[in-house]
Formats: C-alpha cells, structure tokens, sequence
C-alpha cells in the first residue's frame, strides 16, 4: 500500500487561529475526532462551502447571498479573512493541493487541483 503525504492546516476559521496537521498516512479515509468545542464542525463546515460553491447557481442571488453568509460565519471572531489548506502527495506523484479563502462578505476563493470527491460526514 502506498504512503500519503497528507498536510492540513486551518488560519482564521472558527476556533483555530494556526492549526496543522502533518503526517505520512497509508490511506486518506480518517476520522477526527476532539472534545467539544475544539473545531471539528468548523473544519467539516470549510470543505463543506467548498463544495457548495462548486454547484453555486452565481444567477440565483438569493442562493449566493446565502453562502457568503454561510462562510461569513466560519471566519473567526475579530478577523476579516480566514484559510483552509489541504495537500495530499503520494510518493513519487505530484503534489494535490485544496486551497480556499473564506473573506469577510465575499464568497469563498477556491483553488483545486485535487481531483477527489470529498465526503464529509457528521455524526
């Protein structure tokens, strides 16, 4: 089985001010889990805008003005922009990388070259 390099890191969304996460893993289904209130929703809810823009209708204003509040919400209290960041590189391949900017009544700046559907779930 093949080893990931698998990085991800959360600036200014909800709780984390400079969380990161690093580390060789030999499959990319993970769990997380943390006691409450440390920010898991909030990592779950930044993939989750991800994904709600990739199927935006931008015509349909009232479906737009309700993401940019969605993701007005994720950036943490006091700031005005928040990142999220995850990069998978498996060895001998080309680096994957998920970027998104969540910025104060914007929608969300996303940059994708990953090519995975992301399932997220909740419970």
């Amino acid at each position: 089985m093949a080893d990931f390099r698998f990085e991800m890191s959360f600036q200014g969304i909800g709780p984390h001010v400079n969380s990161v996460f690093d580390n060789k893993i030999s499959s990319i289904n993970m769990a997380i889990y943390a006691n409450n209130g440390s920010g898991k929703s909030f990592i779950s809810k930044s993939f989750k805008r991800v994904t709600d823009l990739s199927s935006l209708d931008q015509s349909n204003e009232d479906k737009v003005g309700e993401l940019i509040s969605k993701s007005n919400a994720m950036i943490r209290f006091g700031e005005k922009q928040g990142n999220m960041r995850m990069c998978i590189t498996a060895d001998g391949s080309e680096k994957k990388e998920l970027k998104a900017t969540f910025s104060a009544d914007k929608l969300p700046s996303v940059d994708d070259n990953v090519g995975l559907i992301l399932h997220v779930f909740n419970s």
